[in-house]
């Protein structure tokens, strides 16, 4: 996978056969994934446009090169023109 950053609590990867696509694997201290998963819930419940957010597409395991996988939340890849 390809590495793209990462924050306190998650590493950010290209997704695996869609580079329009990322995935956010937590760190083991990480719990910023369900506090992202829980706000899109609350903000769709209230049917508030999410135009302006990367769109998220659902949690998936993925394999890397040695053969681990990960957990992580497959999101929209923001790029800059």
């Amino acid at each position: 996978m390809e590495y793209v950053g990462e924050g306190k609590q998650r590493k950010c990867f290209v997704y695996p056969g869609d580079p329009g696509k990322v995935i956010k694997i937590p760190k083991p201290s990480g719990r910023q994934n369900t506090v992202e998963i829980d706000c899109y819930r609350f903000l769709e419940k209230r049917r508030v446009p999410l135009d302006h957010i990367a769109r998220l597409y659902g949690e998936e395991t993925v394999v890397d090169s040695d053969g681990k996988a990960y957990r992580g939340f497959v999101f929209e890849r923001a790029l800059n023109d």
